[in-house]
């Protein structure tokens, strides 16, 4: 331990003592020690998957062990930044934006993705940017727009028709809710 600690003084980006320093300060609980050498890791770390797994590491000692989830989620979004279509990345970051309250930012964040989004993974972002907008951040009228831009690209997509109608009924909105039961009625003698 000490050898490898007086290593790093001499030598503070020293990769070889940072890896052997991680399962030792894990041991011990020395958590803030445990970051130090994970970043020191993580700025030599070669491929973008180690990259990640690092990141994802760093996200969990920082927001499990030193209890920054805001911190946490920061880390998380440096993950997503690197690899945006990985489902394990973007449940990482949505826990750590659930635990942090950070769901403008996690938003943001799926924004500028969606930007850039095709097929599958597009539909996938604008599902959570809809479910976001209405659950977390209270904008039933950006919740609405991407509901019905899914249903501009798939006219029978029940979730985005179910939400629609929820949305509706709960704001009143009578003749909003009538057009999705008229569309469903459509629909089913087409």
């Amino acid at each position: 331990l000490r050898s490898f600690e007086r290593i790093l003084q001499t030598d503070p980006q020293n990769s070889e003592a940072a890896n052997a320093l991680v399962p030792i300060y894990e041991k011990e609980e020395k958590w803030h020690r445990l970051l130090q050498v994970l970043e020191i890791v993580l700025a030599h770390a070669g491929s973008d998957a180690d990259k990640i797994e690092t990141l994802q590491r760093i996200a969990g000692v920082v927001g499990d062990r030193l209890g920054d989830r805001l911190g946490a989620f920061r880390w998380a979004a440096q993950a997503f930044e690197l690899k945006p279509d990985d489902p394990a990345v973007r449940r990482t970051l949505e826990h750590w934006a659930a635990q942090a309250d950070s769901f403008q930012e996690l938003h943001g964040l799926y924004e500028q993705r969606l930007a850039v989004a095709v097929g599958d993974e597009r539909a996938a972002l604008q599902r959570r940017l809809a479910r976001m907008a209405a659950e977390n951040l209270g904008k039933l009228d950006d919740a609405v727009q991407k509901f019905e831009e899914i249903l501009e690209d798939d006219p029978g997509d029940e979730e985005a028709l179910s939400s629609l109608e929820s949305i509706f009924r709960s704001t009143q909105q009578w003749k909003r809710l009538l057009g999705i039961s008229q569309r469903r009625l459509e629909r089913e003698y087409d």
